[in-house]
């Protein structure tokens, strides 16, 4: 039989582990991961960090400091495991597979999970949501923006694409698509 002592050991040693690979799934997240790809971290590599109950360090460095997360990047890269980390930063546009991105414009839903897997959901719908690049030609499937439309209000057509864009891209999407027409989510013009 375990003595008490034994027991409280163990048991200590296990919610340290909890914490750790809390901390750990915090942490990715914090850097940009998506939920998947930070649960996955937090599972799978949980125990190369180290929880002393006050910090969360990897490779001897709490993960606060810059260099700490670089090895982070670094030890995944070295390791075929880049898909486990975010594709870009904050405010940084991912380097996505053009036929790919043209194909989610094109409404293409295996184009555009196949993205959002690789990327990230908000950094896809951000892409999708900029206006496409003008090549001087009359591309049938050339995404619009409806808000564009110079009667919103009255156009059922605009209206009922705003209202798919919604659905499909979010609210936050849309809207910035809105403001880039200079209009809100209901076609009001903007007040400066």
């Amino acid at each position: 039989m375990s003595t008490p002592a034994e027991v409280k050991e163990h048991n200590e040693r296990v919610l340290n582990n909890l914490k750790r690979a809390e901390l750990v799934e915090k942490f990715a997240l914090s850097i940009g991961c998506n939920d998947g790809q930070a649960a996955t971290i937090a599972k799978a590599y949980s125990e190369r960090f180290v929880y002393d109950g006050a910090t969360l360090e990897f490779n001897g460095r709490p993960v606060t400091d810059p260099e700490a997360r670089a090895d982070l990047a670094a030890h995944f890269r070295t390791h075929h495991l880049d898909f486990l980390l975010p594709a870009a930063g904050p405010g940084e546009t991912p380097e996505v597979n053009p036929a790919l991105l043209e194909q989610a414009r094109a409404k293409n839903m295996t184009a555009y999970s196949s993205l959002v897997r690789q990327h990230g959901k908000p950094a896809i719908d951000a892409l999708l949501a900029k206006e496409k690049p003008d090549n001087g030609g009359d591309n049938k499937n050339d995404s619009k923006n409806p808000w564009r439309s110079t009667n919103f209000r009255t156009d059922k057509a605009a209206q009922a694409e705003a209202a798919r864009l919604i659905k499909a891209l979010g609210t936050r999407v849309a809207a910035s698509m809105a403001k880039a027409a200079g209009k809100t989510l209901d076609g009001a013009p903007l007040r400066a």
